[in-house]
């Protein structure tokens, strides 16, 4: 490292620390020029999860992870480059309503969710958002993919589909009409 680095090394490699605080505040796993706050580069030949974070007390409310941009950017930026996920949330909660995602905001002429598709590579069928649920329920229970809701405005719309967006299908994923 450099002048006011302090570097962490790990028994029989001494030459390059495993952990690096560099003198700007950025700390370095896996990386001796960490570019961000905290950069973790676990190498080309890794496999398997990078990151754990585990929360194994069972009170309600406890936060596991917690991000807030308080400028103008993007709390997470994620991408895959290839064949994958972004992100998967799951949440196993067989005796409670749980959110595996809560997005929430207050800001005036915002969006909660705003997902989009952007690409010209391949043939098939882009979603630019793709719901589903399945599973075997009990009898007496429900399955909905999608529910959209809308209150507390002057004018409440839950779906608005431009008139530039195509045709509508309701059981059908070929539609040739506006609502087909």
């Amino acid at each position: 490292g450099g002048a006011g680095d302090i570097g962490f090394h790990l028994l029989g490699n001494l030459s390059t620390p495993s952990v690096i605080i560099k003198s700007t505040g950025n700390v370095g796993i896996g990386t001796t020029s960490p570019s961000a706050k905290l950069q973790i580069d676990p190498g080309a030949t890794y496999t398997g999860v990078l990151t754990d974070i585990k929360n194994t007390n069972s009170a309600n409310g406890n936060i596991v992870l917690s991000l807030s941009n308080n400028g103008n950017g993007n709390g997470i930026n994620a991408a895959v480059t290839g064949f994958g996920q972004v992100a998967q949330f799951t949440t196993n909660s067989n005796t409670s309503a749980t959110d595996a995602v809560g997005i929430s905001t207050d800001g005036q002429n915002s969006k909660g969710l705003n997902v989009s598709h952007i690409g010209t590579n391949g043939n098939g069928t882009n979603y630019g958002s793709y719901t589903s649920t399945t599973g075997v329920r009990p009898a007496g229970s429900t399955n909905v993919a999608g529910y959209f809701s809308a209150s507390g405005g002057t004018n409440n719309y839950a779906i608005i589909v431009p008139s530039t967006g195509g045709n509508v299908g309701v059981g059908t994923t070929a539609p040739a009409y506006k609502l087909h």
